[in-house]
C-alpha cells in the first residue's frame, strides 16, 4: 500500500510537471509564431501582440441596452457592434452577451446587456446604438453575388463571348424569330375582330364611360378654353386672306342669273348647283389647295403652342392616368391577351411549328455548343468548383439564408457636430446606450464591398 501511495504521488507530480511543460511549449511556439509572422511578413500590426495581451486581460465595459422606437427588436447574442469611420474602415468594438426575451423561431429583446471591448475610442456623451438588418430579399442576394472583381470578370467574359459569337447565333436564330412573328402576327390578326365582336358590350361601356368622363368633362372644355381661342386667332389672318382670293373669284351676275333660270317653268332647277359645283372644281379648291401648306404650318403651331400649356398637360396626364389604372381596361386587355396569345390554339400550333423545327434545334445547339464555356465559367466564379470548393459569395448566401447568420448589427452613432474635446461616457463601470432601428445603413459589415444598399426591412 504505502509503494502503491507514492507511486501514485510521484505520477501526479510527474503530470503536473508535464502539463506545465506542455502548455509552456505552446505559449511559446504561440508567441514564437506570431514574432515570426510580425518580423517577416507584416501582415498583423507591430502592435498586435499587445493588443492580443490587452484583449485578453483589460478591463471591458458591459453595457446595458435600451430599446426606442417600434419594438421588441429581432436580435442576437453575440451580435457585433461595430464604429463605422468609412466605408472602408471600420472596427468591431463589441458585442451582446445577455438577450432576457426568447421565442421558439427567433430571438426579440425587450432588454438586453453587451460589452464593449478593451482600448476602444472614448465614447461622446449623447452617442447612441443603431441596429441595422439585412434585407430578405432576392434582389439584396443576387446583389451580394454580383459584387466585386470576380462579378467585373464575368461581365467582361460575357461582353467578349457576345461579341465573338454573336452574328453567328443571331444569323441562326433570325429567319425562327421572323418567320414565327409574321405568322403570328397574321393568326391574331384574323382573330381579333372575333376577340372583339366578343367583348363588345364591355368596350362600348368603356368608351361611353370615358367619352362622359373624359371627353365631355375634360377634353371639351379644355380645347374651348385653351386650344380654340388660339387657334382662332391664328387662322383669322388665313381665313381672310383666303376668302378674298375666293370673293375674287365669284362672279354673283352669274350666281342670281342661275336662280332667276330656275325659277322659270320648264327648266330642272339645278342651274344654282351646278354652278356652285363648278365654282368649287375650277375656283375654291384650287385656291385652297395653294394654301394647303399654310393650313398645315397652322395646325402644327396650333399644337406646338397646346403641347406648351401647362393646362393641356395637365389635363392630358390625368387623362391618360385614368385610363392605364382603369381596372376595367386592365380587366379586358387581359382577356384579350389571354384569347389571343396565351390560350389561343392556333398560335401554339404556330410556334411550336417553328421552335421545334429540325432548323430550331440546330440553332439552340449552335448557342448552345457557343455559350456553354460562357456558362460553366460563370457557374465556377460564382459558385465554385469540385476542386476549389464553394466561392466566397455562394458561402455568403449560404450563411444568411440556411445557418441565420451574419443578419443584424449594431452600430455606435456618434452624434453630429460632437468635437472631439467633447466629455466623453464614464466606461470604468457599467452604462447604457439606446438602441433604436436603422434603415438604409451606408455599408454592411459582413459584406464591405457591397457598399449601401436599400433595406426593406418592413418599418
Amino acid at each position: 500500500m504505502r509503494r502503491d501511495s507514492a507511486y501514485n504521488k510521484a505520477m501526479h507530480k510527474f503530470r503536473v510537471i508535464l502539463g506545465i511543460a506542455v502548455w509552456i511549449g505552446i505559449g511559446g511556439a504561440l508567441w514564437w509564431s506570431l514574432d515570426t509572422l510580425v518580423a517577416r511578413r507584416g501582415s498583423v500590426g507591430s502592435d498586435a501582440l499587445p493588443q492580443l495581451f490587452s484583449y485578453a486581460v483589460g478591463h471591458r465595459t458591459d453595457v446595458d441596452l435600451e430599446f426606442t422606437g417600434v419594438g421588441p427588436f429581432e436580435i442576437d447574442e453575440r451580435m457585433p457592434i461595430y464604429i463605422v469611420r468609412s466605408q472602408d474602415d471600420f472596427e468591431q468594438i463589441g458585442h451582446v452577451t445577455i438577450v432576457q426575451r426568447r421565442h421558439e423561431l427567433a430571438i426579440y429583446a425587450e432588454d438586453a446587456e453587451a460589452i464593449l471591448y478593451p482600448d476602444i475610442p472614448p465614447i461622446p456623451q449623447g452617442s447612441s446604438l443603431i441596429l441595422y438588418q439585412t434585407p430578405e430579399s432576392v434582389g439584396w442576394i443576387i446583389k451580394s453575388m454580383t459584387t466585386g472583381e470576380k462579378w467585373q470578370q464575368v461581365l467582361n467574359r460575357i461582353s467578349d463571348t457576345i461579341a465573338e459569337h454573336q452574328d453567328e447565333i443571331v444569323a441562326a436564330l433570325r429567319p425562327i424569330v421572323e418567320e414565327s412573328l409574321v405568322e403570328s402576327f397574321e393568326v391574331v390578326k384574323a382573330d381579333l375582330p372575333a376577340a372583339l365582336a366578343k367583348h363588345k358590350d364591355a368596350l362600348q361601356a368603356l368608351g361611353e364611360k370615358y367619352e362622359r368622363e373624359i371627353i365631355k368633362k375634360k377634353i371639351v372644355p379644355l380645347v374651348k378654353t385653351e386650344i380654340w381661342p388660339d387657334a382662332r386667332e391664328r387662322a383669322i389672318p388665313l381665313a381672310k386672306q383666303i376668302g378674298e382670293e375666293m370673293w375674287a373669284r365669284v362672279s354673283v351676275w352669274k350666281f342670281g342669273f342661275k336662280a332667276f333660270v330656275d325659277k322659270l317653268p320648264f327648266t330642272k332647277g339645278d342651274s344654282v348647283q351646278l354652278e356652285f359645283d363648278r365654282f368649287l372644281k375650277q375656283d375654291a379648291i384650287p385656291i385652297l389647295n395653294r394654301h394647303s401648306d399654310d393650313m398645315m404650318k397652322l395646325v402644327g403651331e396650333v399644337i406646338a403652342n397646346a403641347s406648351k400649356n401647362e393646362e393641356v398637360r395637365k389635363v392630358l396626364r390625368e387623362s391618360m392616368s385614368q385610363i392605364t389604372k382603369d381596372p376595367e381596361l386592365h380587366r379586358i386587355v387581359f382577356e384579350l391577351s389571354k384569347e389571343l396569345v396565351v390560350e389561343n390554339p392556333k398560335l401554339k400550333k404556330v410556334m411550336e411549328k417553328h421552335w421545334t423545327s429540325d432548323r430550331a434545334k440546330a440553332a439552340f445547339r449552335l448557342a448552345g455548343e457557343r455559350l456553354e464555356p460562357l456558362a460553366m465559367y460563370i457557374s465556377d466564379t460564382l459558385f465554385g468548383t469540385r476542386e476549389h470548393g464553394i466561392s466566397p459569395q455562394l458561402a455568403r448566401v449560404l450563411r444568411f439564408r440556411l445557418l441565420k447568420k451574419d443578419k443584424r448589427w449594431l452600430e455606435l452613432h456618434i452624434p453630429d457636430g460632437v468635437s472631439p474635446d467633447a466629455p466623453a461616457i464614464d466606461t470604468s463601470g457599467t452604462i447604457t446606450l439606446q438602441v433604436r432601428r436603422g434603415y438604409n445603413p451606408p455599408f454592411h459589415p459582413f459584406v464591405p464591398e457591397i457598399g449601401g444598399y436599400v433595406d426593406v426591412t418592413e418599418r
